[in-house]
């Protein structure tokens, strides 16, 4: 009898255990569907392989020229058509009125690199230096200081290095799906009828304004009104479009438009992370980082505001995420030390509970000799609990007792 009452202990135990190993099995695999597989930052370019069926984006590459983007501006401002024109930089500097009028009559600036340099040929310092002299050409054009987004290699000639160095420097990398082949310069019948081949697979579309056929090729091609022109950033804005998240929760809170989806991809706006725990970043909006205790955490910019990675946030933070019926409800635990609320005053980060080091110091806590301060928001915390030694917490709460 003893013998079977133990086995069929063991066997329950074992049932309880798998019962338990399948929740967090379920767990993590909700957290890579939300996250991703990847902390790489959420890039917002366009490749070769795009499709965009039905739509298309205008892009001119080599400008500007005199006698040739003047009157290609004359033929998009009569059909009202946005385009981009991804400028080379000594062509900037010779002709500055026309970099003017390209924005004053509301296309865009991409970059293009100063003298038509092969990237993929070249080193990283010549490449910056390249982009730099282009940008301080626009900028003097201008007046002001313009912020370019996009960059295009010329020939679309690039590699993994110039790709990275294109993201690390906060740029976006633009290629094409439509080359037009004006560049061959052997008549607008070739133009018109590459464009019309090419763009039945709809994306990104290459044209010269240094092509002396191109503004002719323009009108012909124009004169089809069933195609349905973009701009560049509302193209990129269907590529990334979010995907619903109305049923996402902070805190048992609606959090639907602070909660994202990109390519299937989990962010959360920093802001809000940062105004419902009161963790503090320091934003280096130029970089597109995030630093917090000296640890830089890419982010993507996103209608103008910042979105960190789900994952950053399970990992470094502990944010906790719950599924429930068809609701996903995130939380962050609320901090009681010795009964006194730390709402907003601490957080968990690297699986410590830190709090700031002037309560340390009025509550008379003692801590190891180790512990080490972090520094937030210009305020100073000490950790004061490492989460293993935390054994039970009821829902997003954690009340603790120090000596």
């Amino acid at each position: 009898m003893r013998d079977a009452s133990d086995e069929l202990h063991a066997l329950r135990i074992t049932h309880h255990a798998s019962r338990i190993m399948k929740y967090i099995f379920c767990i993590i695999i909700i957290i890579i569907s939300l996250t991703g597989n990847s902390m790489a930052e959420i890039h917002h370019g366009i490749s070769f392989y795009d499709t965009f069926p039905g739509k298309i984006a205008l892009t001119f590459d080599d400008g500007p020229d005199p006698n040739i983007t003047p009157p290609i501006l004359d033929i998009l401002r009569e059909n009202n058509i946005k385009a981009t024109f991804f400028v080379k930089g000594k062509h900037v500097t010779a002709y500055p009125e026309i970099i003017k009028r390209i924005v004053r009559e509301g296309h865009d600036i991409g970059n293009h690199t100063y003298n038509h340099i092969n990237m993929k040929k070249s080193n990283a310092d010549t490449i910056l230096k390249e982009l730099a002299m282009t940008e301080k050409a626009v900028n003097n054009a201008l007046g002001y200081d313009y912020e370019i987004k996009y960059i295009r290699p010329p020939w679309g000639e690039y590699n993994d290095s110039v790709e990275k160095l294109i993201y690390d420097s906060g740029k976006e990398l633009i290629l094409w799906q439509i080359d037009s082949e004006d560049w061959r310069n052997i008549g607008k019948s070739w133009i018109i009828d590459r464009f019309n081949y090419e763009s039945l697979k709809g994306g990104v579309a290459v044209f010269h304004d240094t092509c002396r056929e191109t503004p002719e090729a323009l009108k012909e091609i124009f004169k089809v009104k069933t195609v349905n022109y973009l701009t560049l950033d509302e193209l990129i804005s269907e590529k990334y479009s979010r995907k619903n998240t109305a049923s996402t929760y902070f805190n048992h809170k609606p959090a639907a438009n602070k909660i994202i989806l990109i390519n299937d991809t989990g962010l959360m706006s920093a802001s809000f992370f940062s105004e419902e725990t009161g963790i503090n970043f320091i934003h280096d909006y130029n970089k597109k980082e995030l630093i917090f205790a000296g640890i830089i955490y890419r982010y993507s910019i996103t209608g103008k505001e910042a979105f960190i990675p789900l994952e950053y946030l399970v990992k470094d933070f502990s944010l906790k995420m719950i599924k429930h019926d068809k609701n996903i409800n995130f939380y962050y635990p609320s901090i009681f030390v010795n009964d006194i609320s730390f709402y907003k005053k601490s957080f968990i980060y690297k699986n410590y509970i830190y709090i700031p080091a002037k309560d340390v110091e009025e509550m008379g806590i003692i801590l190891k000799e180790e512990a080490k301060p972090v520094e937030a928001g210009g305020t100073v915390y000490m950790p004061v609990k490492s989460l293993q030694d935390v054994k039970e917490h009821t829902g997003n709460i954690i009340d603790i007792s120090l000596p």
